[in-house]
C-alpha cells in the first residue's frame, strides 16, 4: 500500500466520502476510516508492533489526537433526542479516554513501555463536515496555542527527549 493510497482510505469517513477500492494480492479491499470502531486505535498499533519486532520492547507510544472538546450538558435532564446524539457523539470521540485505558492496560501486563498523549484542547470543537473558514481556523489557532505553551512545549520536549534517549539504547546495545 502506497502512502496516498493509506492517507485517503483513514480519509474516507462513511456518509462523507466513498471507501477506497484497493486490490490487494488479487483480493478487494474496500477501506475507510476505523473511527466508528476504533477512533485511537492504540492497541491495535502496540499489537501489530509487538508482532513484527516481537524480540523488541516497546519503549514509547506517542498518541497524537485532533483536538478535545467541551462536552455539554442536558438541560433539565428532559434527554431530547439531540442530548442523545451528543452522547454518541461523546462515545464515538473518546479518544482521551481509549489513552488512559491503553496506559492502565500497559500497567496491568507489566510493560515498561511510556505513553504520551498530546492533544490539544479545545481545537476539536468543529463538526466533520464543516466547511466554513472560521471554524477551521478556531481550531487552528487553538492546537498552535497549545503548542506554544508551557504544557505543549514540556509534552513535545518529553517526546524528543524519550526518542533521543531510546534511539542512544538501540544503538549502544
Amino acid at each position: 500500500m502506497k502512502v496516498w493510497e493509506a492517507v485517503q482510505a483513514s480519509n474516507s469517513a462513511p456518509l462523507y466520502f466513498p471507501p477506497l477500492e484497493l486490490d490487494c494480492d488479487g483480493q478487494q479491499l474496500l477501506l475507510m476510516d476505523g473511527a466508528l470502531l476504533n477512533n485511537n486505535p492504540v492497541e491495535v498499533a502496540f499489537h501489530e508492533a509487538s508482532l513484527l519486532w516481537p524480540e523488541d520492547n516497546i519503549a514509547l507510544i506517542v498518541s497524537i489526537g485532533t483536538g478535545t472538546t467541551e462536552t455539554s450538558n442536558q438541560e433539565n435532564g428532559k434527554g431530547t433526542v439531540l442530548d442523545l446524539v451528543d452522547i454518541l457523539v461523546t462515545i464515538v470521540t473518546a479518544t482521551s479516554e481509549k489513552m488512559e485505558q491503553f496506559c492502565r492496560w500497559l500497567m496491568v501486563i507489566g510493560s515498561k513501555a511510556e505513553a504520551i498523549r498530546i492533544d490539544p484542547p479545545g481545537a476539536g470543537a468543529i463538526h466533520a463536515d464543516s466547511t466554513y473558514p472560521p471554524d477551521w481556523k478556531f481550531s487552528i489557532s487553538q492546537t498552535q496555542k497549545f503548542l506554544c505553551s508551557s504544557k505543549g512545549v514540556r509534552l513535545i520536549d518529553l517526546v524528543v527527549t524519550r526518542l533521543i534517549k531510546n534511539g542512544k539504547q538501540e544503538i549502544g546495545s
